[in-house]
């Protein structure tokens, strides 16, 4: 049998003690003791009680593997104690121990059953470990063990978790019965407040939450009159609380198509004022289902004079204002809330009004006059309210892509007659790069270049750097050649290595290999360690490109000696797989996706290639497919913000086009012609879209699908693409795709 009890008063009796107080009492006074010989368990569980004693001043202390070992001696010295094992319980799940904790509840519950504390323990250390099943049985026995009622406080506790873990199960009938068992016991309140467990108004409290909770998995049945019933009940346990429970009452309401009874609630819930909006929409749905729309905007009017301090609010009744074309009042209420606080969502609200009026050249204006009124030129710091409208605005411009559209024609037409900040015309050239419009945005970055000295180092740096990225979309390597060795003379704050590597690439598209061999040799004479890297890479593929296989394996294999990071040997095998694509030794090339996909499953670069590699060679189509489909999800992965909704539709837009082409060519390959071309057609769209490969990909499925007017048209485009680099033209796939040109013809004549 156990003997908790006297273990515990034992170890009270050992604490009470002082062995000082002892040795000081006088030898005459002294009786003779005789010590009484005692058996081995009696000596053991003496010497357990103090090792017990000792181990939890050393865990009070916070001397927790001290406290460890001196406990688990106690444990072993008398197994039949249990208080031991109770303290033990902590210490390993302090120490991430659980099988050690769930072994401990185990040992105790084979000597006390009734024990609720440790199944309540041994439940949430099964939840913790994500047994659910385990926790579920451990809170079942709990609840039935006989000295229940004697415990309110553990009866309420297990109750609750039973409550939560059938919720997390999703059996929401289980779960329901499990609240109500704990309500039930709230109800009677007395045997918690005798034990002072808790208040009486705490017990309200818990119990006006856990009937609000209720209410909320009837609702999830559509149990809407249990749900009422539930939340009056809460609002009698807990008058405060009343009103903000109206806000409940009124979905219930409108869930049962009761939109009057619903609406008297939610006038009763706006009285607290709420600074979130759910309520006023649900006021305005309310009002809309009823057919009062002419009460909407005198509603949110009396609303906004009560809270004039409601952003939100002022926002709301601006949106709804243009909803009923009061474009004036709208214009001039996000303006105000403007001045007031420059929130991205106000600015999109009124960026989208002007759209839609017809009056972009008002945002440009208004981009402009922020831009002005910020510049640190005008004063010690410029000034900080027009910095954030004009961060604002521009955030609004950048993920808005249909408004820098609608912008750019406009702020074009300005180039030749208007002044505007030089800002304005590199924040328009960033505007237009983000929405692709290449031509626009080279124009943007030049006029800035006809007053570089209105720009500090750093807003020059950015301005070639800006240039050279729409020069290389727009495939004219020459003009990017003739920019880098520009900025390698005149901008000293940029990274030189970005100049040279612009130029490596540019020789390389020109199929000047020498030249571009020349230009990395030189750019490795400054170079750091990791930069030292990249550019010895980028010569392994010029070596490649130059045919000279052996010595671009050769390159690798010396870097994947010399460097010996995770992410160095990913990055040279990597290129050592292009190395060998390159050879056409494709076996070669995918073993050395599987080493970086053997060390990092989830890396969406390798996914990807190796899927495509297959597809292109027509294997293993099935697992090439599911490799792409991960990458295209591990990319939207890296792009969700934590703690945000994001549309899936979203994310799409931010695709990769190089990955989007890839699946639709797997989709070919395997005969999925229609679903093929849906990804293909939208791979051409994105940005980066305007490839090539990605063209004679969408010719490739139109011929197949019969559509021999759009086969050719997307062949063509391809060929124009090709044409644009030279070292392209060197390429297999442009021969084929001349021959398939040519045979297209002769079919017609």
């Amino acid at each position: 049998m156990p003997r908790p009890a006297s273990f515990v008063v034992s170890c009270l009796v050992l604490a009470a003690g002082s062995m000082e107080g002892v040795a000081q009492i006088p030898p005459a006074v002294a009786p003779k003791l005789i010590a009484p010989t005692l058996t081995r368990e009696q000596q053991n569980h003496r010497e357990a009680v103090t090792l017990f004693a000792l181990g939890m001043r050393h865990e009070r202390q916070n001397r927790l593997l001290t406290a460890l070992e001196l406990l688990e001696k106690a444990a072993r010295l008398d197994p039949e104690a249990t208080a031991p094992y109770e303290a033990l319980i902590p210490l390993y799940v302090a120490m991430e121990r659980p099988a050690d904790a769930l072994a401990m509840c185990q040992k105790i519950l084979k000597l006390d059953a009734d024990n609720l504390r440790i199944w309540f323990l041994l439940a949430r250390l099964h939840r913790t470990q994500g047994e659910r099943g385990r926790a579920l049985e451990a809170l079942q026995q709990g609840l039935a063990r006989p000295n229940l009622d004697a415990d309110p406080e553990m009866h309420l506790r297990i109750a609750s978790d039973l409550g939560e873990l059938y919720e997390e199960m999703a059996d929401l009938d289980s779960a329901l019965a499990a609240y109500n068992r704990v309500a039930k016991l709230l109800d009677e309140p007395t045997p918690f407040i005798e034990k002072g467990v808790f208040t009486r108004t705490e017990i309200a409290s818990r119990s006006a939450r856990l009937h609000e909770h209720l209410a909320k998995l009837y609702l999830q049945q559509k149990r809407y009159e249990s749900a009422a019933s539930a939340l009056k009940k809460a609002q009698q346990k807990d008058p405060q609380s009343a009103r903000r429970l109206n806000l409940h009452l009124a979905r219930i309401r409108q869930a049962q198509k009761k939109p009057k009874e619903a609406l008297e609630h939610i006038d009763a819930y706006l009285l607290l004022q709420p600074q979130e909006m759910e309520a006023y929409e649900l006021k305005i749905a309310l009002l809309k289902e009823l057919n009062r729309n002419e009460q909407i905007l005198p509603a949110l009017r009396h609303y906004v004079q009560l809270d004039p301090y409601n952003i939100s609010l002022k926002k709301l009744l601006a949106d709804q204002l243009v909803q009923h074309e009061q474009w004036s009042e709208a214009e001039s209420l996000y303006k105000t809330i403007a001045k007031e606080v420059p929130r991205i969502d106000v600015y999109a609200s009124l960026l989208m009004l002007y759209q839609k009026r017809g009056r972009m050249d008002q945002v440009l204006q208004e981009l402009d006059a922020a831009l002005v009124k910020a510049d640190p030129a005008g004063g010690p710091a410029g000034d900080a309210m027009a910095a954030a409208q004009a961060r604002a605005m521009l955030n609004v411009l950048r993920d808005r892509r249909d408004l820098s559209e609608a912008l750019v024609p406009i702020a074009e037409r300005e180039l030749g007659n208007k002044e505007r900040h030089h800002n304005t015309w590199r924040y328009l050239g960033l505007l237009a790069a983000r929405a692709a419009l290449w031509t626009s945005a080279e124009k943007f970055y030049r006029r800035c270049f006809r007053k570089i000295d209105d720009f500090d180092q750093r807003g020059q740096a950015e301005l070639y750097l800006g240039l050279l990225e729409v020069l290389w979309e727009q495939r004219k390597y020459e003009e990017v050649i003739e920019w880098s060795r520009r900025g390698l003379k005149q901008n000293q704050l940029l990274n030189r290595l970005l100049f040279h590597d612009y130029l490596i690439r540019a020789w390389a598209q020109l199929d000047e290999i020498e030249k571009a061999l020349s230009e990395t040799e030189t750019a490795l004479r400054f170079a750091d360690a990791d930069n030292r890297l990249y550019l010895l890479r980028r010569k392994a593929t010029l070596l490649a490109l130059d045919g000279k296989f052996d010595d671009a394996v050769k390159v690798c294999e010396k870097l994947l000696k010399e460097y010996k990071g995770a992410k160095q040997e990913r990055d040279i095998r990597y290129t050592l797989s292009g190395v060998y694509t390159t050879a056409k030794l494709h076996d070669q090339a995918e073993e050395q996706l599987r080493l970086i996909l053997k060390f990092d499953p989830n890396d969406d670069t390798a996914n990807n290639d190796l899927g495509y590699l297959m597809a292109d060679r027509g294997k293993n189509l099935e697992e090439a497919e599911r490799l792409i489909r991960k990458a295209i999800d591990l990319d939207r992965a890296q792009r969700r913000v934590p703690g945000e909704e994001q549309k899936h539709s979203s994310l799409e837009t931010q695709d990769k086009a190089a990955y989007i082409d890839s699946l639709g060519w797997v989709l070919f390959k395997r005969g999925k012609y229609e679903e093929a071309l849906h990804h293909l057609q939208r791979a051409v769209r994105l940005p980066h879209g305007n490839d090539p490969t990605l063209w004679d990909h969408l010719g490739d499925v139109y011929d197949r699908l019969g559509r021999k007017q759009e086969a050719r048209s997307a062949w063509l485009k391809a060929l124009r693409l090709y044409e644009k680099e030279k070292r392209r033209m060197q390429d297999d796939h442009y021969r084929q795709l001349k021959v398939k040109l040519q045979f297209q013809s002769t079919e017609r004549k």
